[in-house]
């Protein structure tokens, strides 16, 4: 990086701010250690450097190198051995001026007659008192002073029509979260069946609320009417919807590994922890059942379901060990 390079690229007029932050980019890649001048950037680093766009980068470079202000040496350098490497011209001030139809003798010409420079005043534009317009040369550093834009003289103020009426402002009541999705329907409003505890209902609706999923009134039935076929199939719904805000669903299912089916009650419980006597040996509700018994944990297994697959139940459970069946003599008896 080179300060004098950069101060003398911010010191440039180049007409255009995005052409300017270019050249300013380009004197940040001089490299000092090498020549005071000299730069070798690619096109992808001044797009990354600058925020252009590469049509703009290269349609800058182009009228950096009309203004004489950066010069192509002839040298390519980069991985690739294409990156040109250009010369900042230190001792070059760019001069923005407007070049075309810029007349060479100080007078404007046109189709219409004019006489010893004086135009008609439908086009004297930008002329002198005189009907001539200021010559100056390509290389000039000598400007033409910019007239402004605003007119000096004050317009009086009429009154007409350029009075507003104030606005009145109408404060709208918020609405609440039915009335923004359009519908008055209340799931908390609904009727429900006996076998379905009012608190745990309000709970799955809130929990939806707060998910911005709001229970409809026609999912709302279609949710009940699945928890009944889930209550049918022995799953109890309180479990259900418990299992659905836990895994944060949208919808009411029952669990796969059957933490949702009721648990038995009655039901007899063996010196192996086991719970017999309620449903038979290998069914679903048996294995749900007996979810927290001992036997299949003495017998070396995972869960419950991991010792069904190995036909372990409580009654022959002290055939297995680490999860293997074992020879006769090596048995445990409980």
């Amino acid at each position: 990086m080179s300060f004098d390079a950069i101060k003398w690229a911010m010191g440039q007029k180049v007409g255009k701010s995005s052409t300017k932050f270019l050249l300013v980019a380009m004197a940040n890649c001089v490299n000092e250690k090498e020549s005071l001048d000299v730069c070798w950037p690619s096109v992808g680093h001044l797009c990354e450097a600058t925020d252009l766009d590469r049509k703009t980068v290269l349609d800058g470079v182009r009228r950096l190198r009309e203004f004489g202000l950066i010069t192509d040496t002839g040298t390519r350098r980069g991985v690739t051995g294409q990156v040109i490497v250009y010369r900042l011209n230190l001792g070059q001030l760019a001069i923005h001026q407007e070049t075309q139809n810029t007349p060479e003798n100080g007078t404007v010409k046109g189709d219409s007659n004019t006489e010893n420079g004086t135009v008609k005043e439908s086009q004297n534009r930008d002329s002198s008192e005189n009907g001539t317009v200021p010559f100056f040369p390509h290389n000039s550093t000598v400007f033409p002073i910019k007239e402004s834009r605003f007119s000096h003289i004050t317009v009086p103020k009429t009154g007409h029509g350029t009075k507003k009426e104030p606005r009145k402002e109408t404060r709208k009541e918020p609405r609440t979260r039915g009335e923004r999705a359009g519908s008055s329907f209340d799931a908390l409003a609904m009727s429900l069946p006996d076998w379905l505890p009012v608190d745990i209902w309000a709970t799955w609706v809130k929990d939806r609320i707060d998910r911005k999923k709001p229970v409809t009134e026609a999912g709302a039935k279609l949710q009940l009417r699945s928890l009944e076929k889930l209550r049918g199939e022995g799953h109890d719904p309180v479990l259900v919807i418990e299992h659905a805000i836990e895994k944060s669903w949208q919808g009411l299912y029952a669990g796969k590994d059957g933490s949702t089916r009721k648990v038995a009650t009655g039901s007899a419980v063996s010196s192996a922890g086991a719970v017999v006597g309620r449903h038979p040996i290998g069914s679903d509700e048996y294995l749900v059942d007996n979810r927290d018994a001992q036997w299949w944990r003495d017998a070396g297994f995972l869960n419950v379901w991991e010792a069904a697959n190995a036909r372990c139940w409580h009654n022959n459970a002290h055939k297995f060990r680490d999860g293997k069946v074992v020879p006769a003599e090596q048995e445990v008896h409980a």
